[in-house]
């Protein structure tokens, strides 16, 4: 289990310094892992100190929750017309809004 939290931690700190522009200055964690005491402390680790890294629950929002909110911004995105897809990710030919409003 240590190995894999580790090449869990180093896969997210390698996809940051990747593709991100630069380092965020906090990391918040939701979800089981936000749990992970262990995966949470090599992710400080490998991070370095001047990265917080916290859980949403520490910033206010339920770490339960995130499907729910995903789910709420796309619906909102959709209201909008805005897209909700990645075609760099997901091999999409173009970025639509997701979903159907019926009523």
């Amino acid at each position: 289990m240590a190995t894999l939290a580790e090449f869990t931690a180093a896969s997210i700190v390698y996809n940051y310094q990747k593709f991100l522009p630069q380092m965020p200055n906090q990391v918040l964690l939701c979800g089981g892992g936000s749990r992970n005491d262990y995966l949470r402390h090599r992710l400080q680790a490998l991070l370095g100190e001047s990265i917080t890294v916290m859980t949403t629950d520490d910033a206010g929002v339920n770490a339960d929750a995130k499907e729910a909110i995903a789910f709420a911004v796309l619906a909102y995105w959709r209201m909008l017309n805005i897209p909700g897809n990645l075609p760099s990710a997901t091999g999409a030919q173009k970025a639509v809004p997701l979903g159907e409003i019926w009523g």
